[in-house]
């Protein structure tokens, strides 16, 4: 979980750039884009909840229980550097608005199963 000393929102920020570090995305579409969907899941409160999926991936991951991801969630840079997704959303074209917009008050449907 989070280290103390440090917010969800910033070790999210850590977990998500150190991501596209490793996937090799660090251009500045991919850094804009990151920080674009960082900015909306921090201002609705969801950095927590992107933190414990990212908790939930990892396990699967290592039990090989996981797929490449599915629905709206695909359209999300963040769960795609956080490796909750294997689906590049700047690749193949799709929108972090499908999953989650600035004015959301519900929490995005991240389907894992």
């Amino acid at each position: 979980m989070v280290p103390a000393g440090i917010s969800a929102d910033d070790y999210l920020k850590k977990l998500c750039h150190d991501g596209l570090n490793s996937l090799s995305q660090l251009n500045p579409e991919y850094i804009s884009r990151l920080e674009s969907e960082l900015a909306v899941i921090a201002d609705r409160g969801f950095s927590k909840y992107f933190l414990t999926m990212k908790a939930v991936s990892d396990k699967t991951n290592e039990s090989q229980l996981s797929g490449p991801g599915r629905g709206s969630a695909a359209g999300s840079l963040v769960a795609y550097a956080l490796g909750v997704t294997q689906v590049d959303p700047i690749k193949h074209g799709l929108l972090f608005s499908r999953f989650l917009r600035s004015d959301a008050t519900d929490y995005p449907d991240i389907d894992y199963d």
